[in-house]
């Protein structure tokens, strides 16, 4: 019977504090990424008026459909670009034949975008990750603090 207890235990323990502090972690990461990718293509980016030509329909498990624009660009070297917007996703679709502002990569011109300031969203992601983290944290301190061992979080007193 203990040893079911001690598998229940860090079951637990893995649940509470290991699982959010990963994901607070990916959090973090993947937005800073995601900031510093937008940041480099606003750098070396060209700018150019692209034309919605169709939409790309994605669903979730819950079965809601997001809408992606397909967009047809033409290079400053000549070449005619058919991407899907991936930073423009929409609960309606997308008006065909629109003409849209996108910057692309001169290097990689597949990877296309619409310019603007994606801060709020970056933000937002490791604002989470910070309390995904902050949330295993306490839970970790509770659990030991329960468990009758000295608590991870220190009490003030350093002496």
């Amino acid at each position: 019977m203990n040893d079911d207890y001690d598998w229940l235990s860090i079951f637990g323990t893995v649940m509470l504090v290991v699982l959010p502090v990963l994901a607070g972690a990916a959090m973090i990461f993947f937005g800073i990424r995601s900031w510093f990718r937008a940041r480099r293509l606003a750098e070396i980016g060209t700018h150019v008026t692209a034309t919605v030509v169709d939409n790309q329909e994605h669903s979730n498990s819950d079965g809601q459909i997001t809408y992606y624009p397909v967009v047809t660009f033409r290079t400053t070297d000549g070449r005619e670009i058919k991407t899907a917007l991936n930073s423009s996703p929409s609960n309606t679709s997308h008006l065909t034949d629109k003409p849209i502002g996108i910057i692309y990569d001169p290097a990689d011109p597949d990877h296309a975008s619409t310019p603007g300031n994606r801060i709020a969203g970056t933000i937002v992601m490791i604002i989470f990750g910070l309390l995904f983290i902050g949330f295993g944290l306490v839970a970790f301190n509770t659990i030991h603090a329960t468990s009758g061992a000295d608590s991870f979080v220190p009490d003030g007193d350093w002496s």
